[in-house]
């Protein structure tokens, strides 16, 4: 799956926009490693998170700085 401008989407069951708010992720994922961008269109990747991974706190540059990702699934 890849989300190419995360402007256009919400947090599950809200209507909080999900470009350039993210403080935390988790890649609950059972395969594939998660990328994350700058950008849009997968430009200026910021970090990738393994299978199981998780960041409880996104810090400086990161924070609030997701606009693109790349992954197997989402909900």
């Amino acid at each position: 799956m890849y989300i190419p401008n995360y402007s256009g989407h919400f947090y599950g069951n809200t209507s909080f926009g999900a470009s350039n708010t993210a403080t935390s992720i988790l890649n609950a994922g059972r395969y594939d490693t998660a990328f994350m961008y700058a950008g849009i269109n997968k430009r200026d990747r910021l970090f990738e998170i393994p299978v199981g991974n998780s960041n409880g706190l996104l810090f400086g540059y990161q924070n609030d700085n997701i606009e693109s990702g790349y992954f197997a699934t989402y909900n």
